[in-house]
């Protein structure tokens, strides 16, 4: 074995990851990696299958079946470089995963978040929350993508944003809704009245206008202060699934959704997506498959 502390093993390693690799995916790495270090310290030769085995036990009570899952197969590609004693033993454990039902918002809760945005008329942080909820609803982007938005990367004319930091690493066009770029652009004049600075990210922070809102900022407020106003727990990721199901439900499919969404592939977007609720659409072709059927 290479190693004798897990921590300096899981630094070299990360280290030669770095190259052709950007900061969110090694920073996932790293994550994923910090739940075995919180568990088995920094003794590398601590981590036997049987010990391994028994850690998996626990986490599969304690995390989502899919977060188990990263983590083991990261850990496995960290053994395997390592040299671990045990890793070709522990590399042969399947994590099995299983998938919750996929949440979505209704039209009504839409419209009700909707009605709330467009109320909100004073320079402050709800001002802020409703331009982001706002964008996110008839977007599609991911939170993290729109807490980095730049104004200098908006195409008014035709409703369209660069993004240029996303989790792929991928640029991409995002489309907004063209009713809401009205109240985009007098969000933008009073929050630089307020702050009397111009700055250059759509959702700057009230102490420091050079920098970007925090990820914190913004969804404390949503799970808190909005989601008790409205009487529904406000997720952003939530968005997301609510405009993938309307798109295929209007019939554009997948591809449509996975350009929308900014998935690498439509094969992604099927993996994630496909526990949304059937469709008429799905419903219609099954009933035809089954017409010859006799059922009685």
């Amino acid at each position: 074995m290479k190693f004798k502390s897990l921590n300096n093993a899981i630094k070299k390693w990360l280290k030669e990851l770095e190259y052709g690799r950007d900061k969110n995916t090694i920073r996932n790495l790293k994550n994923h990696l910090q739940r075995l270090t919180n568990y088995f310290g920094d003794d590398i030769e601590a981590i036997t299958f049987e010990n391994y085995h028994k850690w998996l036990q626990m986490a599969k009570i304690k995390w989502k079946s899919s977060t188990v899952a990263k983590t083991h197969q990261t850990a496995v590609r960290l053994f395997m470089w390592a040299n671990l004693k045990d890793r070709k033993k522990i590399k042969n454990i399947r994590v099995k995963i299983s998938w919750s039902k996929i949440e979505t918002y209704s039209l009504n809760q839409i419209n009700s978040i909707l009605k709330w945005c467009f109320n909100q008329k004073e320079p402050n942080w709800r001002m802020r929350v409703a331009a982001f909820l706002l964008i996110i609803s008839s977007s599609g982007m991911r939170g993290g993508e729109c807490q980095k938005l730049k104004w200098e990367n908006f195409d008014e004319k035709n409703c369209l944003f660069h993004l240029t930091e996303t989790k792929t690493g991928r640029s991409r066009f995002s489309a907004i809704h063209e009713q809401i770029v009205p109240y985009l652009f007098e969000y933008k004049i009073k929050m630089q009245e307020r702050m009397q600075h111009i700055s250059q990210w759509v959702f700057p922070s009230f102490i420091h206008p050079n920098n970007y809102v925090t990820y914190n900022s913004i969804t404390s407020k949503l799970n808190q202060e909005v989601s008790n106003e409205l009487g529904f727990h406000i997720n952003s990721k939530k968005f997301r699934s609510t405009l993938v199901k309307l798109v295929i439900e209007s019939g554009a499919g997948y591809e449509k959704a996975s350009a929308i969404v900014g998935h690498s592939n439509i094969g992604v977007t099927q993996k994630h997506y496909h526990r949304i609720t059937m469709d008429e659409g799905a419903r219609k072709a099954h009933e035809n498959a089954l017409s010859g059927f006799e059922f009685k």
